[in-house]
């Protein structure tokens, strides 16, 4: 089984990818990793959102990949795909544009079985849908989507969760349709967010179960025993956006804290066995 994991250039997307690339042989599955340039700034937000998303990202370029490679941090170094590859002899390629018509033409000539996206911020356009199209057989682009769709459509959908205590569900898999969030559901994750813990190291613990979730339902499609997937309830839909500052001094209030440097660091060595600085950050 040929399988294509666009990954985003986050903490959490990478976690749940190295998770997922340590077991894929052994499930039988041959796995190609994209990873997909960020197309907006990532710093266009202000004030303790902004903190929270450079700290998910720098954390990765700066700590964790330097440690794997007991190696200093260079500017404008990319480790990441080294790092798949010296890890789990996967090849891992750099995409500015996923939507570019000569990546397209790659893409078709890759022939994989199946594509799915772990928070890749790209939007897949219907060029490298059809791409994904067998006939009338079930699509073959999903997305793992960090939250319950469709009430938790969009970005940061962990903090509306843990900001409203609706810890139910983590994870949804589904369909890539034109849209955003909105294609149907093929699977959903049972398990739960821990309100004692921050946002981003809810992303952090969460990844394995979102690898393991990947792998069942790739084993379940090519048994052909996955269930067809079933149309979201779109007049019950949510969007969310990223959170203000408003909201976030909001949910502080009920002990929502978007990061702390202390406890990812020990979601890190846990995780990807890489041992990083314990200063806290605000949260």
């Amino acid at each position: 089984m040929r399988l294509a994991l666009f990954v985003g250039d986050d903490l959490h997307s990478h976690i749940l990818a190295h998770r997922l690339a340590a077991e894929a042989v052994g499930a039988g599955v041959s796995l190609h990793v994209y990873l997909p340039a960020r197309r907006s700034s990532r710093r266009v937000a202000e004030g303790s959102f902004a903190e929270y998303q450079a700290l998910e990202i720098d954390l990765l370029e700066r700590e964790i990949y330097p440690a794997l490679f007991r190696r200093v941090w260079t500017s404008g170094v990319r480790l990441a795909p080294l790092a798949f590859e010296a890890l789990h002899g996967i090849h891992a390629e750099p995409v500015e544009d996923i939507n570019e018509p000569a990546f397209l033409e790659r893409l078709g000539a890759a022939h994989h079985d199946l594509a799915i996206s772990v928070r890749c911020l790209q939007k897949f356009g219907r060029e490298i849908i059809a791409i994904h199209r067998r006939d009338h057989d079930l699509p073959r682009l999903w997305n793992l989507h960090p939250g319950r769709l469709p009430a938790f459509r969009g970005v940061c959908c962990f903090f509306r969760q843990l900001a409203g205590a609706d810890l139910a569900g983590r994870y949804t898999l589904h369909v890539v349709d034109p849209g955003w969030d909105t294609g149907p559901v093929i699977l959903r994750d049972a398990g739960v967010l821990q309100p004692g813990r921050s946002v981003l190291s809810n992303y952090c613990r969460a990844a394995p179960a979102g690898a393991r979730m990947i792998l069942d339902a790739v084993g379940r499609f090519r048994r052909g025993d996955l269930p067809p997937p079933s149309r979201q309830d779109h007049a019950r839909a949510a969007y969310w956006s990223t959170p203000t500052a408003e909201e976030i001094a909001a949910a502080a209030t009920l002990g929502v804290r978007l990061a702390d440097r202390a406890e990812v660091a020990e979601d890190v060595k846990a995780l990807l066995g890489v041992e990083i600085g314990r200063r806290a950050e605000p949260g």
